[in-house]
């Protein structure tokens, strides 16, 4: 019995075992896998998701490696500085492979044009390093360099496509800084870097490079309006993935095809949700329904089920606003389809998620119908969700889940539930209202307050006990100064309204 747990204490972790499978798929040094490893898990990025950047990494370290390789030409005189390089990375140190390539170009630093080429290769390959070490502002400015190198020699001794590259290099390291730190700044340096390839290369003759480079376009200016929505770059955004689709087409190219369709779906859905209507969620459902002809949860689990997830929101908004039960039933069928096609080990937040909106759909379909049996199967969805959005995990998400459940609860208590359901919404309602208030966002805190306010007066109802109106007037006392404070008036006359009510049963009791 003690060998044999022995044996499974010693056994690889999956990111490890898929180092050493990549490894030797991608003839790279499984140390300098470890290395990235090392550098993810330092950056303490979840351990489910990086055995997708282990893959990634290998990719870059064998170009990386071939690029170094005695026969690969150039850099006459920096034979022994290639070779330390090598050494160097295959060895898993990335600190002194970027030393030595620092000393590589300080050798021809003042050589004649001849060696602009050598400069910029040195450039990219440090890039190269630090990407893999997630400095990808540092290696945004090496490929800046790479990029006045070929200018400055008006493209002489490179070959077409350089100045191109070198551009789109760049966009794509600010835009990993961006999503992956949350640099906001980063974005519209990526949009910048996208609007100057554009011009570096003609349509004509490399249509597929001019789409490649409108779809980064639309990438980046999607991403800049993750915190304030920017209708005017989500419209650019639009247009960007349309004409991306111009060249990039089902037949010809479905796998980019698909990818463009979904992120032309996740701009317009963006567009819709802040303009309110149905006119940008349907062509946005279209767009999703387009990407899952080619993403199929055989060939393309993570995908297709993004794609299902990603319908699955569209489809309830149009449900929500239309008061048609049809789009949130199909909705409904579009998460439990994705739930079915994402591992909740490899992407439990992903998981969590799609348990979420899954919650807000059933629970919406619900309300509309007027019984129970949805709003109980929301109420389990949403504790689905909190296993794996914890407090310590995922603390915002937490408090959105949290909040839905008391909502849920509460629906359901006032259907006839008994105090231990409205009780328990209350809870859910306190929970959310801790973590909200620990992040300091007072306006959704006093959200959460108001519905607290409302679960304790429904308690109250069942048990007329006074204190349970005391903290609902408290509750909605806070919110009130939290709205005037903001200049928030929208919330108050309902507030208001439910406050004397309180305040009347109070003295009523009293």
């Amino acid at each position: 019995m003690g060998k044999a747990n022995a044996a499974a204490d010693d056994a690889p972790s999956p990111v490890e075992a898929e180092a050493a499978r990549l490894a030797q798929e991608a003839g790279v040094a499984i140390a300098s896998l470890v290395a990235g490893i090392s550098e993810f898990r330092a950056a303490a990025i979840p351990e489910t998701d990086i055995v997708n950047r282990v893959r990634g990494a290998a990719d870059e370290l064998a170009k990386l490696r071939a690029s170094l390789a005695p026969d690969a030409g150039g850099w006459p005189g920096l034979a022994s500085i290639r070779a330390q390089t090598l050494a160097f990375i295959d060895g898993g140190d990335f600190g002194a492979a970027s030393a030595a390539l620092e000393r590589g170009f300080e050798a021809i630093a003042t050589d004649a044009g001849d060696r602009r080429r050598d400069k910029a290769e040195i450039y990219a390959a440090a890039a190269t390093i630090d990407h893999l070490r997630l400095d990808y502002c540092a290696a945004a400015e090496k490929y800046a360099a790479a990029l006045a190198l070929v200018e400055a020699s008006g493209g002489e001794g490179f070959d077409g496509k350089a100045a191109w590259r070198f551009c789109m290099d760049e966009a794509r390291e600010y835009f990993a800084d961006g999503c992956e730190f949350g640099h906001w700044a980063s974005f519209p340096k990526a949009i910048e870097c996208c609007q100057r390839a554009l011009g570096l290369i003609c349509r004509t003759e490399t249509p597929r490079d001019w789409a490649v480079t409108q779809f980064h376009l639309g990438n980046a200016l999607l991403a800049s309006c993750t915190c304030d929505n920017d209708a005017d770059r989500l419209e650019q955004a639009v247009d960007a993935y349309l004409a991306a689709l111009e060249e990039w087409t089902s037949e010809g190219a479905p796998m980019e095809w698909a990818s463009a369709q979904n992120n032309l779906g996740d701009a317009l859905r963006s567009l819709g949700e802040g303009e309110g209507g149905l006119e940008r969620l349907s062509p946005a459902v279209d767009a999703y329904r387009a990407a899952l002809q080619q993403w199929t949860p055989d060939g393309d689990p993570a995908l297709w089920a993004m794609a299902q997830a990603n319908l699955g929101d569209a489809l309830s908004v149009i449900g929500l606003r239309s008061g048609d039960k049809a789009p949130l039933r199909d909705a409904i069928a579009a998460y439990q389809a994705a739930l079915e096609a994402t591992s909740r080990e490899a992407a439990p937040l992903d998981w969590a998620m799609m348990q979420n909106n899954l919650g807000n759909a059933l629970e919406a379909l619900g309300e509309q119908e007027g019984g129970a049996d949805r709003i109980g199967e929301a109420i389990a969805a949403y504790k689905a969700a909190l296993e794996e959005r914890t407090r310590d995990r995922a603390p915002s998400a937490f408090a959105t889940t949290a909040n839905n459940l008391g909502n849920a609860l509460l629906a359901l208590g006032e259907r006839g539930g008994g105090e231990k359901i409205l009780e328990e919404a209350a809870g859910a309602y306190r929970a959310a209202l801790e973590e909200r208030s620990k992040e300091g966002a007072p306006l959704e805190a006093a959200k959460i307050q108001i519905n607290l306010a409302y679960a304790l007066g429904a308690i109250w109802n069942r048990t007329q006990r006074p204190r349970m109106l005391e903290e609902a007037i408290a509750m909605l006392d806070a919110a009130i100064a939290a709205f005037k404070e903001a200049g928030e008036r929208q919330p108050l006359p309902d507030a208001g309204l439910a406050r004397q009510a309180f305040v009347s049963a109070l003295n009523r009791a009293a």
